[in-house]
């Protein structure tokens, strides 16, 4: 219900073009995607433990969707 009303749910922006989703209740998952034109591309998921190395990872998975293109 928390995350229905908006109560548990943060928006965060990491540089690149890379944002996540960040739900933080019951615990502080992750979804990091970014914004193509009118496109959501889900790039990763993860958790508080691994986010820095998550970060990263989307960062390079964003990098390499734009190079390639895919429209």
């Amino acid at each position: 219900d928390a995350v229905i009303a908006g109560d548990a749910v943060k928006v965060k922006t990491y540089g690149s073009g890379v944002n996540a989703i960040v739900l933080t209740w019951p615990t502080k998952l992750r979804i990091y995607y970014g914004i193509d034109a009118h496109k959501t591309v889900v790039l990763l998921g993860g958790d508080q433990d691994s986010q820095g190395a998550d970060i990263d990872q989307s960062q390079y998975y964003w990098a390499d969707y734009l190079e390639r293109g895919d429209k």
